[in-house]
């Protein structure tokens, strides 16, 4: 099965930090339509309230409208669209870098799809961020980019390895940033969580 792209309306400037490859399903979720010429990508579905832009005549897919006084974001009722069709990677564009409450917004809607089974990612063109749960996983170096590692539970334990600062079975807290701002060291980063939730990102090192 493909991959399925959500793509939300918050600011983008440059539209090359990712390539939505053409087998992909496209889910544009409110003023996120605005952003599929500069993807070069047409839609499969476009859902929302269209309180922040009309709605689309130019696509003859499948146009799904709500109510704006409604509990989901646009994002969530896009993801729920996602998992309820089967997908299990979803990524994320157009869901940062606007209003702070939209992005928390995007961060727990991100947890939300990993706890219904699904992988996914938030891309933007500064950041790349994950959630990993119990187990190994492996990360790609970017020298361009910190890598940082939060808990997203009470307490997380976790070994980290191929990074500068290197950790084995070190207790980190949702309320302490001790893993901020690490780098790598070899080709890939692996981390192992052995109890609980944690939030990966990628920033690049050239941005505030």
């Amino acid at each position: 099965m493909s991959d399925c792209y959500i793509i939300g309306g918050a600011n983008i400037g440059n539209y090359d930090f990712v390539t939505i490859p053409k087998d992909s399903f496209v889910i544009a979720a409110d003023s996120g339509v605005l952003h599929l010429g500069g993807f070069d990508v047409k839609p499969d579905i476009i859902m929302g309230d269209f309180d922040s832009c009309s709605v689309p005549s130019e696509y003859t897919c499948e146009i799904l409208r709500f109510k704006p006084e409604k509990d989901d974001t646009d994002l969530m009722l896009a993801s729920k669209k996602a998992l309820s069709l089967g997908y299990k990677r979803i990524f994320f564009l157009g869901a940062t870098g606007g209003r702070l409450d939209h992005t928390v917004a995007a961060f727990q809607t991100l947890e939300y799809i990993h706890e219904h089974g699904a992988d996914g990612a938030i891309l933007d063109e500064n950041n790349a961020v994950y959630i990993q749960g119990i187990g190994k996983k492996r990360y790609k170096a970017d020298k361009r980019c910190y890598f940082s590692v939060f808990s997203l539970s009470d307490e997380t334990k976790v070994t980290i390895s191929g990074t500068k600062y290197k950790v084995t079975e070190q207790k980190i807290v949702r309320s302490f940033p001790l893993g901020v701002s690490n780098e790598f060291s070899d080709e890939f980063a692996e981390i192992e969580v052995l109890d609980g939730k944690i939030l990966v990102i990628y920033s690049k090192r050239d941005i505030l």
